[in-house]
């Protein structure tokens, strides 16, 4: 009879907590609700502007992208350094 609880506590001790770590785990689409919803609370959105951004956020457009709107259009002159033409040959 010891035997057999004994054996009983040791399995639960090894299950149990097993269970418990498979209860804890958090589904893909629920992650990046509540990461699209931390970013919404960062960003001060509310209304309209936040459910556009969920929309976007959670199809997975907004989570890793900064908010372009606030941020002017990019110039030319920010695409880098341009290669000049090269003057090897021509004299």
């Amino acid at each position: 009879m010891s035997t057999l609880l004994v054996t009983l506590v040791v399995l639960l001790s090894t299950v149990v907590p097993a269970l418990a770590a498979e209860e804890k785990r958090v589904s893909p689409q629920a992650q990046r609700m509540k990461d699209c919803n931390a970013q919404a609370h960062d960003r001060a959105l509310a209304g309209d502007a936040r459910k556009q951004f969920m929309s976007d956020c959670l199809k997975g457009g907004g989570s890793d992208r900064p908010d372009r709107s606030s941020q002017p259009a990019a110039s030319p002159s920010d695409a880098g350094p341009q290669s000049e033409p090269s003057s090897q040959g021509t004299k």
